[in-house]
């Protein structure tokens, strides 16, 4: 009896086991008591540190603008200065083919009319007679001993006395030039009446008795393609529309 009610005794001194779900309730509420009263460490003010992240980001989108710009600038610049040279180059062109034409060796898209068989003939013999080494190519200075042969040439196609020959050529190209110079002695002698000298001369300001184109003298290249583009065009084409009407007249009679 008395071992009996000692271990009966002991048995209800224990405390009885506490479910588990419950004492993982007890645990949480434990854990959110400890963590309230646990006192909490101020938070380092922000407003500083973001006005300074946002005044750096602002002054370098700054710098980036700046740089844009400058870009901008330059490669404006350059675009002009290259549209530049290109309109001096063209103007230089120009001016080259206006030589060429002066001297008859180019410009212009006259050389489409066909030689005929009797003056291709002429022009075989004149070139074999000019082709002193018979290498079939006459330089200037086998040009230059048959200058005869070129004078009666010219004079029995009516051709320029300043027509000028390459330096040096095959029968193709001296058969080419001939063909170009009379196609464009033709239709000069056609527009005899057509006087783009007294037109020019009346366009053309100032001068003097003593330097009458003192003005076209002066000129920069600037100034002398305006005043062929505007001025002289606009009177060539006024004269060819003359000699167009007057043309179609004469066909219709």
């Amino acid at each position: 009896m008395g071992c009996g009610a000692s271990t009966a005794a002991s048995a209800a001194a224990q405390p009885l086991p506490m479910p588990s779900n419950q004492a993982a309730a007890v645990v949480s509420s434990m854990s959110s008591h400890a963590a309230a009263a646990t006192p909490t460490a101020p938070s380092a003010p922000l407003g500083d540190a973001a006005s300074g992240n946002v005044d750096e980001q602002l002054r370098a989108l700054q710098v980036r603008v700046r740089g844009l710009e400058e870009e901008l600038r330059l490669a404006k610049e350059a675009g002009e200065e290259a549209a530049e040279r290109g309109r001096l180059a063209q103007g230089g062109a120009r001016e080259e083919e206006a030589e060429g034409n002066q001297d008859g060796r180019g410009g212009g898209v006259a050389g489409s009319w066909a030689v005929d068989e009797t003056l291709r003939a002429k022009l075989r013999e004149v070139f074999g007679q000019m082709d002193l080494n018979k290498d079939g190519r006459v330089d200037k200075m086998e040009m230059s001993k048959a200058s005869g042969l070129l004078s009666e040439l010219r004079v029995e196609f009516g051709l320029r006395a300043e027509v000028v020959f390459e330096d040096s050529m095959t029968l193709d190209q001296f058969d080419a030039g001939i063909a170009r110079e009379l196609e464009v002695t033709r239709k000069e002698q056609a527009l005899s009446g057509f006087n783009v000298a007294r037109a020019v001369a009346e366009l053309l300001p100032g001068g003097s008795p003593e330097q009458p184109l003192a003005h076209l003298e002066g000129m920069n290249g600037e100034e002398l393609r305006h005043f062929c583009r505007t001025s002289v065009a606009a009177e060539v084409e006024k004269l060819l529309r003359l000699q167009q009407e007057t043309m179609r007249e004469r066909r219709g009679r």
